[in-house]
Parts: C-alpha cells; structure tokens; sequence
C-alpha cells in the first residue's frame, strides 16, 4: 500500500478553516497511516489549536496499531513523550521513559536532565552525580543560580558568551527577573522555557562579536533563571518574542540599571486602567 499521496496532502493544507482542516487531516491519515510528514503536520496543527488531548489521543491510537514505518514510530514515540510533559503526566512520562529508553536516549540530547526532572516530580531519589543543573531542579537556590551566571558569563571566558565587564549581573539578574512573563515564553528541550531579551550592547557572544540580545532559561513549570547570556541577533529566531529591556541610562555611566521611562501608551494605561 501507497504510503502518502503529496497531491492530495497538499491540496488538504491549503484550507484555512482549521476545524475543518483536522477533520480531511484524520480522514487523510486514514488512508495514508504511515504518512509521516502528514502526521507531522497534522500533530503540530493541534498543538497550535491547544487541542492536547486530542494530540495524546490520536498517538496513543496511532501507537497501538501495526506500525511499518519505524521513523513514524520513533518519532510517535518522542510526541507522546513530550505530550506527557506538557500535560503534565509526569508519572506516566517516566514510565514511558523507561520503556522506550533506547529510542529516547537516542534521540533527546539532555536526556538525563529530563529523567532528573522526572524524578523530582514523581518524588523518587536521585541517585545521580553532583552537577548544578541536577541541585538546581532538586532544589532550587537562586544565589547559587546567580553566581553561576557571574562565574561562567562575566569573568574571562574563552569558550561562553559574556556580559560587558562594566554590567552589574547582580542587578540585570533581578531586573531580567521581574521583567518575566509567561506570555512571552518559549518552550524548548522538553523541560525549559526560554526568553529573549533585547539589550543594547549587553556583551560579547563566544566568537567576539557584538550581542545585543540576553537568552534566559528557566524550568518550564516556574520562573526561576537556571541560566542567562548574551546572544546576538543571529541567533534568534524569527518566531521568538523578544521584549526590549534596553535600559536608560545617564550621560556618564554609573552601572546602575534604570527601566526604560513610560511610553505614552503605558501611561495611558496606567492612568485610565485599560488593557
């Protein structure tokens, strides 16, 4: 049997009613199972249209039949496993984890970060050697998370981003950090979220080259800052919010981070209390 049939997939996608598009997706998927770009495609449409359930659902159905296609079955595999944690099925993902560790390990770079997370989640030991992202999940120490920022980001280092000598890390630290919003992340390596800030002329990127940009990255269920750097532009991507946090600051510099002042929008807002 055909494993796909590209006319008739492309044809489907290019309809903008998205109820009506899942609906000739499934029924595509009927005929084609093994359709793995088609299965792509469809699962990512319903996570766009929150539909979670129904992207756990389908590959568990999908899981539980026949599969000849084992890059489709890896790949279902690894959605169910990441569906798990956003739903936060944290039990049910660590016993998948076990079950399929070959694949999983095999495919998900950081992959016993995630079982450590797992672990906390499920209030089960952990065993596993003494390194600061493993303290940090287990137990979070917000000094400790900003020492290592200074220490691996601001002091000469040859193999990492860093921040101006000039920058007060202890306060972008705390101004990064009350400038946090959830609306404004980006989930990334199963366990994290991310956040990009803009920051005129924060530092320098690994290379040398002027970054004006501030990558943060926190446990994806809280805003605690596991780590921050500089990036440059080039490595944002085009889907990223990114929030301008570029300071004002004196005609003389005195290393003291000031908020930008109001825009008349924001002032607007504040006096009248719209939203």
């Amino acid at each position: 049997m055909k494993q796909y049939n590209n006319k008739e997939a492309k044809k489907i996608i290019t309809d903008t009613d998205d109820s009506l598009l899942l609906r000739k997706l499934e029924e595509y998927l009927e005929y084609y199972p093994n359709d793995i770009i088609t299965t792509r495609y469809y699962l990512n449409k319903l996570l766009r249209t929150n539909n979670f359930e129904k992207y756990k659902s389908y590959v568990n159905e999908r899981l539980e039949r026949r599969i000849v296609n084992m890059d489709l079955r890896n790949y279902l595999i690894i959605k169910k496993f990441s569906i798990l944690l956003n739903l936060g099925e944290y039990q049910e993902a660590y016993n998948l984890y076990k079950e399929e560790n070959y694949v999983l390990s095999k495919s998900i770079s950081k992959i016993n970060v995630i079982e450590c997370y797992l672990l906390k989640k499920c209030n089960i030991p952990f065993n596993g050697e003494e390194r600061y992202i493993y303290n940090q999940i287990f137990d979070y120490n917000e000094e400790i998370a900003l020492n290592y920022v200074i220490n691996r980001h601001q002091k000469n280092n040859d193999k990492t981003s860093i921040f101006n000598d000039n920058c007060n890390v202890n306060d972008l630290f705390y101004f990064v950090k009350d400038n946090i919003n959830d609306e404004n992340a980006r989930f990334t390596d199963f366990i994290f979220k991310k956040y990009i800030f803009r920051y005129e002329g924060i530092g320098v990127n690994q290379e040398g080259k002027k970054a004006n940009f501030i990558k943060v990255i926190c446990l994806r269920d809280n805003n605690e800052i596991i780590t921050m750097y500089p990036i440059c532009e080039s490595e944002v991507c085009d889907m990223e919010v990114v929030v301008d946090l570029t300071p004002i600051v004196e005609n003389t510099y005195t290393n003291k981070l000031v908020k930008r002042s109001e825009s008349q929008v924001e002032k607007f807002i504040k006096k009248f209390g719209y939203r």
